[in-house]
């Protein structure tokens, strides 16, 4: 056992064997000096006397009382210590979770609510922009591929980190539509390969794609559904989007 582990034991032992007074009551013991008892607690004792030392003070109430009261600074220091040492961690955590607060991706999320009739989709509430089709893309000097009647283009902007989303919703038939994601870093001035993405529903992970050079991504969602993608950059999270899709009770799949 390790030194404190070993006082503690020993100042137990002494504390419920003796009366009040440490050394008052028992057999005097003279096997060891002052000077052994504190070159133990200080570290300065032979290794090859160390089992013979605590095997006797365990032994020995007299020893026993007397290296409790040795070693009793020497827990206290260590327990000072120990006790700093793990303010000291948790002041460094409380901080690295306060900067994360602050810098928070989960408050990047761009929600969308559309509602599907047959192939016509419906917003029915965004935090985003509702655009024209095609708009987005032309203001980046890109051709809109997806120029359709029945597409829904949302933009949305964060600023930690400095990108725009855009998210495309065509309804392609009555009971699916494919959802395009299109990364655009503002600071940078260029739209954002290599992201690594993933579409999730009811806790599972549906469909995993990475953004090609032209920052975008398409996943194959089923109408109705909740869904949820989460955008992730060398292994950290950027943004999520939550995407919800409803038939009403009026309509017809």
């Amino acid at each position: 056992m390790d030194k404190k582990e070993f006082l503690n034991k020993v100042l137990f032992l002494a504390r419920h064997s003796l009366e009040p007074e440490p050394l008052k009551g028992i057999i005097p013991c003279d096997r060891f000096t002052a000077d052994d008892f504190y070159s133990y607690i200080g570290g300065s004792m032979p290794s090859s006397n160390l089992p013979i030392f605590e095997n006797h003070c365990l032994a020995c109430l007299f020893c026993a009382a007397r290296l409790s009261q040795a070693g009793a600074p020497f827990i206290q220091e260590q327990e000072k210590e120990e006790n700093e040492l793990l303010l000291e961690k948790t002041m460094a955590l409380l901080d690295r979770l306060e900067h994360q607060e602050k810098e928070d991706v989960a408050a990047n999320t761009m929600h969308i609510v559309i509602e599907a009739v047959k192939n016509a989709l419906h917003i029915i509430r965004t935090s985003g922009e509702i655009l024209k089709p095609g708009f987005a893309m032309a203001v980046r000097g890109e051709q809109d591929e997806s120029d359709q009647e029945s597409a829904i283009q949302i933009l949305q902007e964060f600023t930690q980190p400095d990108l725009s989303i855009q998210a495309t919703i065509i309804g392609e038939e009555p009971e699916r539509a494919t959802l395009q994601v299109s990364l655009f870093d503002r600071a940078a001035d260029a739209f954002m390969p290599d992201v690594e993405m993933h579409l999730i529903a009811d806790s599972r992970v549906l469909q995993k794609e990475v953004s090609d050079e032209k920052g975008e991504a398409k996943f194959l969602i089923q109408i109705p559904g909740e869904y949820q993608i989460n955008l992730l950059s060398g292994g950290r999270p950027l943004a999520w989007i939550n995407v919800g899709i409803k038939i009403p009770a009026t309509g017809h799949s």
